[in-house]
């Protein structure tokens, strides 16, 4: 398992990208910067900085949801710089849409302060 930033894996970019990711045009130098770019976006829309505060969160199963905003983010980056892998542009799209709510779902999850302190990172 080859670690991309702080909270994903390139297995996890590359299973949220799906089968079409192209790994010649999208190859791990490029998942480390929207990595970087996905983290700064999960620590500014939480107003929160979630990687300088690791050790405070109390449990793995909540880093997960972590994990998936960042690769999510990245899968959208991936999918959306090549899509000539997919069958048809649409099922690119649908990939990144499904990929956008559920970042969408966890950003408004982990932007509540209550969530914070729950998971102990407050």
């Amino acid at each position: 398992m080859v670690d991309i930033g702080n909270w994903t894996t390139k297995e996890d970019i590359e299973m949220k990208a799906g089968s079409g990711m192209s790994t010649a045009s999208f190859g791990t130098s490029s998942m480390i910067l929207s990595a970087a770019q996905a983290e700064g976006v999960l620590n500014t829309a939480t107003r929160f900085d979630w990687a300088a505060n690791t050790s405070s969160i109390t449990s793995a199963s909540f880093t997960g949801m972590l994990n998936n905003v960042v690769a999510s983010l990245v899968g959208v980056d991936a999918v959306s710089h090549d899509m000539s892998g997919y069958p048809s542009r649409i099922v690119a799209e649908d990939k990144i849409n499904i990929l956008r709510d559920s970042v969408l779902r966890d950003l408004s999850i982990l932007r509540d302060i209550k969530t914070q302190e729950f998971i102990g990172a407050k």
